[in-house]
């Protein structure tokens, strides 16, 4: 008798975490329309945040000015660097008209800001449209500007676009990789709400009248977390945000693999996510809750004498987690996290309700 309740209780949990899966889907099918499809002679002012790290922000610039796109300009905010920084970038503005640095000297207010420092470079902006991106990336295509600033239109002001960890052979690559894969299908697909949490400060778009208009990052201006995601839930409404899924429109971010930065990123994605709204929460915990459950009790199951059902069940939605992830990662060219799905997915669940609990433990302590 308990045995069939455990049993109609995993295919709930198997119907629940299949409405998330036909939730995510809703990637595959955005169409642009005629006036984002037609807006690529629209003038750009692409913002990058530099501080003493001149080797990884000359790669970012070489591969920002052989981008196909008929007008644009980079600010380089130097934020009082230490190092040779400054000194290379003047010399790169004496030969590059399309570059304009903004030299910002620590004062007593705001000392070593990083928000008001890219606010700075945002009032120096000579273009409504804006794009964020930052050192230690890698731009996959030249034609990433006007693939990400298509999607502006009259009422699509905010742009999202994904960033990628850098693929190594190393298993922490992997899950680096997966953990960054389950967070864009949240955050994006929230977006097309206007409830979004979560944006990549190397990709990321807006018009500079959205910023002014939410007086900038005046509300978390010393919040060390991400600048987008932050004045993105400022920002954003029911139908403001638009998302940039094309291969041309993705980039890498390096390094991937190193510990430190997985836990960085985790932390940071709660940080966001805590300051988001009640619904955005409660969806995202249950996914989690959800999908954990389905396996643990799913592999009780199959030790019992509902192993037969529980099989069959097991490996469809597997099998239809795994195709609609391969049609997601496609574009994005991470289809070699199929290869090793469930293992990743119980990884990143277990790994993420470790993180939970360590985040609300400091948080309840502070």
């Amino acid at each position: 008798m308990i045995e069939s309740v455990y049993f109609y209780v995993f295919v709930a949990l198997t119907v629940i975490q299949s409405a998330y899966l036909i939730f995510f889907s809703s990637l595959l099918f955005k169409r642009k329309s005629k006036e984002e499809a037609n807006n690529h002679m629209r003038p750009l002012s692409v913002i990058v945040y530099a501080k003493n790290n001149w080797q990884a922000l000359s790669k970012t610039l070489a591969d920002l000015f052989q981008q196909k796109r008929p007008k644009f300009e980079v600010i380089v905010v130097d934020n009082d660097s230490i190092d040779d920084t400054l000194e290379e970038l003047e010399k790169l503005q004496s030969r590059e008209p399309r570059l304009k640095v903004v030299d910002v000297k620590n004062n007593e207010a705001f000392w070593a800001n990083k928000k008001y420092a890219l606010t700075l470079g945002i009032k120096s902006a000579s273009y409504e449209y804006i794009v964020f991106t930052q050192p230690n990336i890698h731009i996959q295509s030249e034609n990433w500007l006007q693939s990400l600033s298509s999607h502006f239109s009259e009422e699509k002001t905010l742009i999202i676009g994904l960033s990628n960890p850098k693929p190594s052979n190393s298993l922490g690559s992997f899950f680096t990789q997966f953990e960054n894969f389950v967070l864009s299908l949240f955050s994006l697909n929230f977006g097309k709400l206007g409830k979004s949490f979560f944006a990549w400060d190397s990709n990321f778009a807006f018009k500079k009248s959205e910023f002014f208009r939410v007086k900038g990052f005046i509300f978390h201006l010393r919040n060390k977390l991400s600048v987008s995601s932050l004045f993105l839930k400022d920002a954003q409404r029911k139908n403001n945000i638009a998302i940039a899924w094309e291969e041309d429109s993705f980039m890498t971010e390096l390094p991937s693999d190193n510990p430190a930065n997985w836990s960085t990123r985790n932390g940071e994605k709660l940080g966001v996510l805590h300051r988001s709204s009640f619904d955005v929460k409660f969806w995202f915990y249950l996914f989690y809750l959800t999908r954990l459950s389905f396996y643990g009790l799913g592999i009780y199951l199959l030790f019992t004498k509902d192993l037969l059902p529980t099989s069959i069940i097991f490996a469809v939605f597997i099998v239809l987690s795994m195709v609609v992830s391969f049609f997601i990662l496609k574009p994005s060219k991470q289809l070699r996290l199929l290869f090793l799905y469930p293992f990743l997915d119980l990884f990143h669940l277990l790994s993420q309700i470790v993180f939970f609990i360590v985040y609300f433990v400091i948080k309840k302590k502070d």
